[in-house]
């Protein structure tokens, strides 16, 4: 069946061949392909259409809106199907994936595309080609398989949301100027993030997941943020970059790697986790704020031939610090108030500067500590006497008179006898 769209009619088609040319149109093209075998080839070249499409259970195969105004909605739930191509295009595209296992392949070059991909339990395959694009793109990858690929030379907002999913992102951001956005809460998802040159910003959030995060910041001015409650692993490669990186690893037990030639600065908040922390800081000029209070944690730093800052607050910590400060000129000031933390601190051949801040830390004496600090050298010195009496003495307040009022027993029986002579010549 195959009826003129040009009215904006409706199509029910079940094994068909539709080839629909929409060139420079404005039309409204309503498809029903339900349970269809049907094949849809849509040349919208230059049009201004709006393209509803429900390919649900089907095996369908949609293609081409070169340089079009479009507005696609693709229902494709329960469908195999294969969507493919819009180069050029300023299309909103909406893809409802829900329980398919399509194959999905967006070309966007030179886009300026809109395109919302609902992927909620599907096995779906996802190809995005964002070369030199604006696009936006959202994608909903909740409880699903997908993998979602390349956002190179693009200007591009990505939305990700991986919640509950076993997903494989693997996202190309080399010289990007792209927002990505990871929301990977619950998810067992494997992020590989190629950064490479692209002044990004990526913000991932991790809470309770399992993920595994691979990010290559190479030569980037990036931003990475959040991984809360999470068990990820995350490889950070900060080779020559100036990148900020804020990690918030409250409650995890993550691992974080590498800031090799770098002059980025790294803050580090472990509050209450059990993380293992391998800091390569070999010839880099970062800064380094690591918040480790109440934590378990196990940091390694290498500051080999660095001129790096590293502030480590260990307060109320039982973290265990090994700290290589060969050949570096590093700062370090580390504040290990009411902590139990173990720091090892090689300071072969070093110039660095390192400031400890040991407040109440394991004192066994904290008077004999007051009196150490007393001004008087001889007061300690007496306090050292075997003497008793000397330190009795050293604390009365008036010695003279205390001697003076236990030094006359004359005196006491005198004040009772008031005339001894007189008392025996009365009595005569």
């Amino acid at each position: 069946i195959f009826i003129c769209c040009c009215c904006s009619s409706t199509f029910l088609i079940t094994h068909s061949t539709v080839l629909l040319n929409l060139t420079h149109s404005h039309s409204t093209v309503l498809l029903n392909l339900t349970h269809s075998h049907s094949t849809v080839l849509l040349n919208l070249t230059h049009s201004h259409s709006t393209v509803l499409l429900n390919l649900t259970h089907s095996h369908s195969t949609v293609l081409n809106l070169t340089h079009t105004h479009s507005t696609v909605l693709l229902n494709l739930t329960h469908s195999h199907s294969t969507v493919l191509n819009l180069t050029h295009t300023h299309s909103t595209v909406l893809l409802n994936l829900t329980h398919s296992h399509s194959t999905v392949l967006l070309n966007l070059t030179h886009t300026h595309s809109t395109v919302l991909l609902n992927l909620t339990h599907t096995h779906s395959t996802v190809l995005l080609n964002l070369t030199h694009t604006h696009s936006t793109v959202l994608l909903n990858l909740t409880h699903t398989h997908s993998t979602v690929l390349n956002l190179t030379h693009t200007h591009s907002t990505v939305l990700l949301n991986l919640t509950h999913s076993h997903s494989t992102v693997l996202l190309n951001l080399t010289h990007t100027h792209s927002t990505v956005l990871l929301n990977l809460t619950h998810s067992h998802s494997t992020v590989l993030l190629n950064l490479t040159h692209s002044h990004s910003t990526v913000l991932l959030n991790l809470t309770h997941s399992h993920s595994t995060v691979l990010l290559n910041l190479t030569h980037t001015h990036s931003t990475v943020l959040n991984l809360t409650h999470s068990h990820s692993t995350v490889l950070l490669n900060l080779t020559h970059s100036h990148s900020t990186v804020l990690l918030n690893l409250t409650h995890t037990h993550s691992t974080v790697l590498n800031l090799t030639h770098s002059h980025s600065t790294v803050l580090l908040n472990l509050t209450h986790s059990h993380s293992t922390v391998l800091l390569n800081l070999t010839h880099s000029h970062s800064t380094v704020l690591l918040n480790l209070t109440h934590s378990h944690s196990t940091v390694l730093l290498n500051l080999t031939h660095s001129h790096s800052t590293v502030l480590l607050n260990l307060t109320h910590s039982h973290s265990t610090v090994l700290l290589n400060l060969t050949h570096s000129h590093s700062t370090v000031l580390l504040n290990l108030t009411h902590s139990h933390s173990t720091v090892l601190l090689n300071l072969t051949h070093t110039h660095s500067t390192v400031l400890l801040n040991l407040t109440q830390h394991r004192s066994p004496q904290p008077d004999t500590l007051t009196q150490h600090r007393s001004p008087q050298p001889d007061t300690l010195t007496q306090h050292r006497s075997p003497q008793p009496d000397t330190l009795t003495q050293h604390r009365s307040p008036q010695p003279d008179t205390l001697t003076q009022h236990r030094s006359q027993p004359d005196t006491f029986t005198q004040h009772r006898s008031p005339q001894p002579d007189t008392a025996p010549f009365s009595s005569t």
